[in-house]
């Protein structure tokens, strides 16, 4: 809607896109508006209207190449489908939960097959009403497969009513299912260039995403590949090909929009600019601060920040001595080299160990390094703080962190605990930054390749926050820790040299601190015991013993018994979770 302030200026407006007056008489017209009761005749050569519009060269209505068939019937029903709704943004509830039904039933046949079926399929499954669908019994399940005017598959009539009850439960959580749903992409459809059919992608890694999501929500036959076409079918994603006649509407669309906020708006002059109290006030930069642990998730956090806002991200590190073997050497190594990061390390170790010093339980080492940990990293954001520029705090959330619980997309938060390092004090109510929080664990990997972080770092098992401290039973000393280092990096490298690394969750050793006799050379000897756990899970809530050889576990054993002072025994964990843990406490 263009509001005008007189049948001049209206007219002004339509002579600069190329109509003229046709010398035809003024047509009455009772809501023409205040100014004028009638309307008056215009006209315009098609090429000069195309032309003013940014079209020249289109002359016919070019569909894209899958809207069409050799039978006259099926190529009727591809126009008008592609011409008036593949493509179109859809948010009404009832239609998205329709174009999510039928994509199901698609699945291995041809769209043009649902097409012909569809008003069939509306009259058998109640106008796709889920209210009434989630009520369907064996009785009616038995209807439907006598219908011949429907697909006539069992899985997937009685998936269709499953997805009825998984619907209203989304639509009960986020309001709408068009909220979840376009929450995705962030309620604006994503505009593609593709010049013809055999670029159009069957899968993305948001449709992914997506599946992944719906299928945890318990909705089934949404596979990626038919989640990319719901995308398509809702306008979720605009992939009409830059040579259709309905991206160029679009694009039209687009150039209104652009000269109506432009070219028809007040510019600015310099003198009222050097006056304006908005231009008087200098922009101050705010900071963003990142804990990082040396993990793939805060490490791209940290990278993609640094892309952004440079100087502005203030990424710190924090040494506790609880680190793994050459760990500190190989974060500071890879910010340097393949992030190109400027890495803030904090050391801390001495403070760490002379705080759990004579200290055995298991809870209190956890609550001392996390108070610790907070102290130290406060000391260090208040360096860079020293006029309240830090405004954000990044954190590496993934999706099944917030997947149960919290919404796809919302506003950013003011918190004051962070789930990674615990309370945080009461000054620092930072916005939370979370990149990732879309994301799974493997697209975080790809992620982390695009950015340049090494293999070896992206594929690195999970790691405690509290570090080796809750590997070494008892209390936590210096010379233990070194113990432990040595056993566990010999470990890995056996895991690593035998291709087994990736092929479990996670390993490492465990320092026992209970002593046994042994025999070395001709001397008798009365030292510590290691404790080699290796287990295979998938997001860690439960997990297996790995069952590595024999053979392996022998090597593994030798090399710890010989090459690390202090150690004579080595014992293997076969530990399921339940009952046990992974880590011992």
């Amino acid at each position: 809607m263009i509001k005008v302030n007189s049948l001049e200026w209206a007219l002004g407006f339509y002579q600069a896109l190329g109509f003229a007056k046709t010398g035809k008489k003024p047509i009455p017209a009772e809501g023409a508006g205040a100014f004028s009761p009638e309307l008056i005749p215009l006209s315009i050569v098609r090429e000069s209207l195309q032309k003013s519009l940014g079209l020249e060269g289109v002359s016919e209505r070019v569909r894209c190449a899958w809207a069409t068939d050799k039978d006259e019937a099926a190529r009727k029903l591809y126009e008008d489908y592609h011409d008036n709704e593949w493509g179109v943004p859809l948010h009404e509830d009832k239609k998205l939960f329709e174009f999510l039904l039928l994509e199901g039933f698609q699945a291995g046949l041809s769209w043009i097959t649902i097409l012909k079926k569809r008003e069939h399929f509306r009259a058998a499954f109640d106008d796709f009403d889920y209210h009434k669908i989630i009520t369907y019994d064996e009785s009616k399940i038995e209807f439907l497969m006598h219908n011949e005017g429907i697909i006539r598959n069992r899985a997937k009539i009685e998936a269709a009513i499953i997805n009825a009850k998984a619907f209203l439960a989304v639509q009960r959580e986020f309001g709408s299912f068009d909220k979840y749903i376009w929450g995705f992409v962030n309620h604006k459809p994503i505009i593609n260039t593709f010049e013809s059919i055999a670029d159009l992608p069957a899968t993305t890694p948001l449709s992914d995403t997506i599946s992944k999501d719906l299928k945890k929500r318990g909705f089934k036959f949404v596979g990626t590949t038919i989640v990319y076409a719901f995308m398509q079918a809702v306008g979720m994603v605009n992939d009409h090909l830059t040579s259709c006649f309905k991206r160029n509407s679009s694009l039209a669309q687009s150039s209104q929009e652009f000269h109506k906020n432009t070219s028809l708006s007040r510019v600015m002059t310099e003198a009222e600019a050097k006056q304006s109290p908005f231009l008087a006030q200098k922009p101050t930069s705010s900071k963003v601060l990142c804990a990082v642990s040396g993990g793939v998730d805060s490490s791209v956090v940290a990278a993609l920040l640094y892309r952004a806002i440079g100087e502005n991200l203030i990424p710190v590190f924090v040494d506790t001595g609880l680190l793994r073997k050459g760990e500190r050497e190989a974060v500071e190594k890879m910010f340097k080299e393949n992030l190109k990061v400027p890495l803030i390390t904090a050391d801390a170790s001495e403070l760490f160990l002379s705080r759990l010093k004579g200290v055995l339980d298991p809870e209190i080492k956890r609550k001392i390094i996390g108070e610790t940990f907070i102290e130290v990293f406060e000391k260090e954001a208040k360096k860079h703080n020293t006029k309240g520029e830090i405004k954000f705090l990044a954190q590496g959330t993934l999706y099944p962190d917030v997947i149960e619980s919290v919404s796809v997309k919302g506003p950013s938060k003011t918190i004051k605990s962070h789930h990674n390092v615990g309370g945080l004090p009461e000054w620092m109510k930072f916005e939370l930054i979370e990149p990732l929080r879309e994301l799974f664990k493997d697209e975080v990997r790809a992620l982390g390749r695009e950015l340049g972080m090494p293999e070896s770092m992206l594929m690195r098992h999970p790691f405690p926050g509290p570090g080796l401290a809750i590997r070494i039973m008892g209390e936590v000393n210096k010379a233990d820790l070194d113990l432990l280092r040595e056993a566990d990096s010999i470990f890995i490298d056996e895991l690593h040299k035998q291709g087994y690394y990736d092929k479990v969750w996670q390993a490492f050793c465990v320092l026992l601190n209970v002593r046994s006799v042994g025999v070395m050379g001709d001397n008798r000897t009365y030292d510590n015991t290691i404790c080699v756990r290796a287990v295979e899970a998938i997001d860690g809530m439960t997990a297996t013993f790995a069952h590595l050889p024999h053979d392996f576990l022998e090597g593994v054993s030798n090399r710890i018994i010989n090459e690390v002072e202090g150690i004579n025994r080595v014992v293997y964990d076969i530990t399921s979770k339940p009952p046990g843990t992974i880590e011992w406490e």
